[in-house]
């Protein structure tokens, strides 16, 4: 899948869940040739680049969802057994962000999730 089509995708299936920015659903977007986003919304059009959007929270609350996950922490601690397992709690979208950031190419962990 080319990054417009995933950019579009993934947009696509944040406004259908809701997307809001600054309390106000988006309505419609577009895409123009140089990965700017026009997103719409009570008759207001704001220009962003698409980098701005999928790093956001908004984006990322609409697009993965705001359930809890059950994360593994991977590092050692002190007193931690080989066997041991350590989990905690934490939003899906907030997880996934942070993933997305530590990924070498962002855009293809998006696609996994369409």
């Amino acid at each position: 899948m080319t990054y417009e089509q995933i950019f579009k995708k993934a947009i696509e299936k944040a406004v259908k869940n809701n997307w809001e920015i600054v309390n106000q659903k988006v309505v419609d977007y577009e895409i123009d040739e140089f990965d700017n986003i026009f997103l719409f919304w009570n008759d207001i059009n704001i220009q962003f680049d698409i980098f701005e959007i999928i790093f956001s929270h908004d984006f990322a609350k609409a697009f993965w969802g705001e359930e809890e996950i059950e994360v593994e922490i991977v590092e050692n601690f002190i007193g931690k057994k080989n066997n041991d397992h350590i989990y905690y709690y934490q939003s899906s979208w907030r997880y996934h962000l942070q993933q997305m950031i530590l990924e070498e190419d962002p855009i293809k962990y998006l696609e996994k999730f369409l």
